[in-house]
């Protein structure tokens, strides 16, 4: 039986890291536009740590409407995604229910339509939720929910990144 080379361990780690291309993982896909809603809330959601003048790509954004769907792919009541180009500008959801709602965006900088992981399970891509965002642990809906209410709500989403560089 030959034995394995000394090497192989380390390598397996630095595949480990390796980023894998774009592999599904929550939120997964790219948020399609959704049907327009009939409440009478408007959410304005503020994208904060992104420059869109050097960066390129998108941003997906996604409303959530409970903790059951929450960060369930295609389970939003309300998504779009914008060009980074207009990440400066305010992203503006209309007509929505008043109630317990959150909201998450990443910036997909390869335009490939899905949040990308390293093979170790850490995002690649720059994320934000509400309620902030730790760089190395899931959002959770108790710490991202807040109150939407009739009228016009405001947010701001503070993107962090897993790979210590600045999003």
């Amino acid at each position: 039986m030959t034995r394995a080379p000394r090497w192989m361990p380390v390598l397996a780690l630095l595949a480990a890291c390796v980023p894998a291309a774009c592999r599904t993982a929550e939120p997964a896909v790219a948020p399609r536009a959704a049907a327009p809603a009939e409440g009478p809330c408007t959410l304005v959601v503020h994208l904060a740590g992104l420059d869109p003048r050097v960066q390129t790509g998108t941003v997906p954004v996604a409303v959530w409407g409970s903790a059951e769907t929450f960060m369930k792919d295609g389970r939003w009541i309300a998504a779009r995604s914008v060009p980074i180009a207009d990440a400066g500008a305010p992203v503006v959801f209309r007509g929505l229910p008043a109630g317990r709602c959150a909201v998450s965006a990443f910036h997909d900088v390869t335009s490939c339509g899905q949040f990308r992981r390293s093979l170790l399970g850490l995002p690649i891509d720059p994320w934000a939720v509400s309620g902030g965002a730790s760089p190395f642990a899931p959002p959770v809906w108790e710490k991202a929910v807040f109150e939407l209410r009739p009228g016009e709500n405001e947010v701001t989403l503070d993107f962090v990144s897993s790979t210590g560089r600045k999003p």
